[in-house]
């Protein structure tokens, strides 16, 4: 009987142990306005992270874009539909997962379901205030062709690659 109290004790120990440990979430989140090499806009907002508990693993997410059609007058309006991966190294995350990219040209539109990839760069940190400016590059593809790529600096805006505990 005291050899179960005893198991019973230390089994409750070791979860408790587990649980004050809490979670460790690694993403990144950003809100603004890119300017690509040739001077083009767009605008962009997001928030994604992965959950990491013990061995359990969840993705959460959003992202969306609006940016210029690379030939003519035209818009690109990009949507993540669903986070499916999601990586960090130092101060850059890398995420995709299914999207759906709108292309308005007049009064055409055109939906296309495909995949967004996107890295973001967090240049600009608490380590470098006034460093070089924050870069978002991102890519949809159908299949393996790749439909659409924009690179640019963030500003006016932010974003912020992070690995931080919760609870």
């Amino acid at each position: 009987m005291l050899r179960k109290v005893f198991l019973v004790a230390a089994l409750a120990a070791c979860v408790l142990a587990i649980a004050a440990q809490g979670a460790v979430a690694r993403g990144s989140h950003g809100r603004g306005v890119l300017t690509n090499p040739a001077g083009a806009r767009a605008e962009f907002n997001y928030e994604v992270a992965q959950i990491l508990r013990g061995q359990v693993s969840r993705l959460q997410g959003r992202f969306s874009f609006a940016g210029p059609v690379p030939e003519g007058a035209g818009r690109v309006n990009i949507s993540l539909r669903q986070l499916a991966h999601l990586s960090v190294d130092g101060s850059v995350c890398e995420f995709g997962g299914p999207a759906v990219m709108l292309v308005r040209r007049g009064s055409q539109l055109h939906e296309v379901r495909g995949h967004l990839r996107a890295r973001a760069h967090d240049r600009r940190n608490r380590e470098h205030p006034h460093g070089e400016p924050d870069l978002l590059a991102l890519s949809f593809s159908r299949e393996e062709e790749v439909l659409y790529t924009f690179r640019g600096a963030v500003g006016p805006g932010d974003l912020t690659v992070f690995v931080r505990r919760v609870r």
